[in-house]
């Protein structure tokens, strides 16, 4: 009983890393956000600035959809790097945590994004 107390107070009074995973996916979460929301932003810029709307076929449109995929990917990357930062042990998960609910948010809003674009397309 003395050595699991001891075992205790020594584990209690260390201070634990914080999780590098969770480093990562709060990293990684914050920069897609930041990109995502400036490509919707310069998407929806370039469609209403162009008359009849922007051409599918564009090149600028190519490349907003296509960055938008890319940082959609990145933000799934950072879903996964945060559940593992926050599944380890002996270290703190304030990041894991952050980048996991960053990029859950980030990921909602953009399929929310894509299924208000295709109601309204239809």
């Amino acid at each position: 009983m003395a050595y699991y107390e001891d075992e205790r107070y020594i584990l209690a009074s260390q201070q634990l890393p914080h999780s590098g995973l969770g480093i990562a996916s709060f990293i990684i979460s914050v920069i897609a956000c930041v990109v995502l929301t400036i490509s919707v932003i310069a998407a929806g810029i370039a469609d209403t600035s162009t008359p009849g709307g922007i051409d599918e076929s564009s090149w600028l449109a190519g490349l907003l959809g296509l960055l938008m995929l890319t940082m959609m990917g990145a933000l799934l990357l950072s879903l996964a790097l945060g559940i593992a930062g926050w599944v380890q042990h002996n270290r703190k998960p304030l990041f894991a945590i952050l980048g996991t609910s960053l990029s859950g948010a980030g990921l909602l809003g953009s399929l929310a994004l894509m299924v208000i674009a295709f109601v309204v397309e239809a």
